[in-house]
């Protein structure tokens, strides 16, 4: 099994202050992970990554701890990624001006996934001015968010992206054209916005799109804590189902290289998918580009 990951999701909360379209519902026990908690999950996955996504499910703005869970990634040395629909950057803003964070991921489509929020006008103009905020006194990377591909099958459109990318770029005063923008594009130092495809959360009961044969990185280059401690090989496993072992009660490498987790990897490596839920995972197609 792999002694070092690109990444490792812990996830703090995956409770969440919106209710987006897109987004699975997960069945699991709605907490916070404590400061304790948190740093046991630390301890053990120091020397497995320098950098760790503080979330799987939920709104890692909602924790009410938040500054204390960043201090103490920050005493680990860890580079600190989040990522947020936005909707509570000005409640934390005096938190995230302090610079813990490496990356600051804004999801934008999460506005038109919702028919509870204020007007978008509304939603970018706090987003924009408390990034302007968090970029004047820190390096915070800070990247916007938008799916740019419509699948009919799916919520949240995107009929507003036009809309969004104009407000975001007149912001910034940068000069975009909509039908040349690449998946990164610069408005600013250390301010981007970027694109991505629209893609499924995977479901077991998702028989219809059920195939053996692909290949993931999950246990190559990341895997996930949920919030109750159960690991799991990768951040689209929303209800903890392929769990590997708990962090709270065992040794993150007794986990990794269990029989289960070994299995995974090496069928993996044949490109063969045996849990059910890697099955039905569409997230797996762009691998095998």
């Amino acid at each position: 099994m792999k002694t070092k990951f690109n990444r490792i999701y812990v996830e703090i909360t995956n409770s969440c202050n919106l209710n987006c379209d897109f987004c699975p519902k997960n069945n699991r026990t709605k907490q916070f992970m404590s400061v304790t908690n948190f740093e046991q999950c630390l301890k053990q996955i120091d020397n497995l990554t320098d950098n760790i996504y503080l979330h799987v499910m939920g709104e890692p703005l909602l924790h009410p701890i938040l500054e204390e869970i960043l201090k103490t990634a920050k005493q680990y040395g860890k580079n600190i990624n989040l990522t947020t629909n936005g909707t509570l950057l000005s409640k934390n803003v005096e938190i995230l001006k302090k610079g813990y964070l490496r990356k600051l991921t804004i999801s934008l489509h999460s506005f038109e996934a919702n028919k509870s929020l204020a007007s978008l006008e509304q939603y970018l103009s706090e987003v924009v001015s408390t990034v302007k905020q968090i970029t004047s006194t820190t390096n915070t990377i800070v990247e916007f968010r938008l799916w740019n591909k419509d699948e009919n099958n799916l919520s949240a459109k995107n009929s507003l992206n036009n809309k969004i990318i104009d407000f975001i770029a007149k912001s910034f005063n940068a000069q975009l054209n909509i039908d040349e923008l690449q998946n990164n594009n610069t408005l600013a130092p250390n301010i981007f916005l970027g694109f991505d495809n629209k893609f499924t959360w995977p479901e077991e009961s998702n028989k219809n799109l059920a195939t053996e044969h692909k290949f993931c990185y999950a246990l190559r280059t990341h895997f996930a804590i949920l919030v109750d401690g159960t690991v799991v090989p990768c951040c689209l496993d929303n209800n903890a189902s392929m769990p590997l072992g708990n962090i709270f009660n065992q040794n993150i490498s007794d986990i990794l290289n269990s029989e289960k987790a070994t299995q995974i990897y090496q069928n993996f490596s044949n490109r063969i998918a045996t849990e059910p839920l890697c099955k039905q995972c569409e997230y797996a197609k762009r691998f095998d580009k």
